[in-house]
């Protein structure tokens, strides 16, 4: 039941990210510049996240992976991506820390001279935010196969535990407040 809702949300994330991506494309090619810190931030979180769900060094902990603050998402996928390439892993970080900077900047400060802060001090572009969100995403998905790998190569048909329908109802319930 954990990783068939693990997986769930890793796709509901990656989904995200697509939109917000798409958004922000459209966004600078309509010069909607006040929408580019919040979408480059949450699109890299989201994948982020996507990546998180689908790892097996990450515990799920009673749900609480579901509601891990923004440092810790940050902290623990720099150390996913530092695993396979320490270099990747620190540049992630740095990246993520940009852009969630650049997105706070535009969500509490709001600058006088508004987005064109940002041309001086450039924080982080499209480009390299799509660039990011793909590699987060290839890695999820290898994640993905391996869980399939392994379903099918180690368990028995008449030992397939059962779904918790209860488990994953609550977890895919949306309440308010």
């Amino acid at each position: 039941t954990e990783w068939l809702l693990r997986h769930y949300l890793s796709v509901k994330m990656i989904i995200s990210a697509s939109v917000m991506l798409t958004s922000l494309g459209y966004g600078k090619e309509h010069n909607l510049k006040i929408t580019e810190p919040y979408l480059l931030y949450y699109s890299l979180l989201t994948s982020s996240r996507a990546l998180i769900f689908t790892s097996p060094d990450v515990e799920w902990n009673n749900g609480e992976i579901v509601t891990m603050n923004h440092s810790k998402i940050i902290n623990l996928v720099s150390d996913q991506v530092g695993q396979i390439n320490r270099g990747k892993g620190e540049d992630l970080k740095s990246s993520l820390l940009s852009a969630k900077d650049y997105r706070e900047m535009f969500s509490y400060k709001f600058p006088a001279s508004g987005i064109r802060v940002t041309q001086e001090n450039k924080l982080i572009d499209f480009e390299k935010v799509v660039n990011i969100c793909s590699l987060l995403l290839e890695i999820a998905q290898f994640n993905s196969e391996q869980l399939q790998y392994c379903i099918e190569r180690y368990w028995q048909d008449d030992k397939l535990p059962g779904i918790n329908k209860e488990l994953f109802n609550e977890a895919i319930t949306y309440e308010f407040g």
